[in-house]
């Protein structure tokens, strides 16, 4: 015969686990409910805003040495050989997009390509655009 003292052992380790079980299917809820929040967002609007965000990236073609040396002030001088999203080097002619907070330099096509993908960040130093 078992004794009180077990049946409320055993009686203690099933509410234990019980209350765990009810934590975890909360905590799952919470985050379905989170994520059918993010996706109720209209998908245009968050493409909208991306384009926009890609339209604001200031254009130059590489290199841009070379106008700098000419004696253009307000052109700086490339200091990066290569386009960290891709990452190829920078050629002579090719199209690149400088993102205005914090100067990044990247070819056109692969920061926009990033943009649209991910959030709209720096890819190197995470910069809000």
């Amino acid at each position: 015969m078992v004794g009180p003292s077990v049946i409320d052992a055993y009686l203690l380790a099933l509410f234990i686990i019980a209350a765990v079980l009810v934590i975890i299917c909360m905590c799952s809820k919470n985050n379905q409910d989170q994520q059918q929040a993010d996706a109720r967002l209209p998908p245009e609007i968050d493409a909208q805003t991306k384009s926009i965000a890609i339209a604001l990236l200031d254009r130059v073609t590489y290199p841009r040495r070379n106008a700098a040396a000419a004696g253009d002030p307000s052109v700086e001088t490339a200091a990066v050989e290569d386009c960290a999203i891709c990452p190829g080097p920078f050629e002579d002619g090719d199209l690149c997009s400088i993102i205005p907070v914090c100067r990044h330099e990247f070819h056109r096509d692969c920061i926009a390509d990033w943009l649209m993908a991910y959030k709209n960040t720096c890819p190197l130093c995470r910069a809000q655009l």
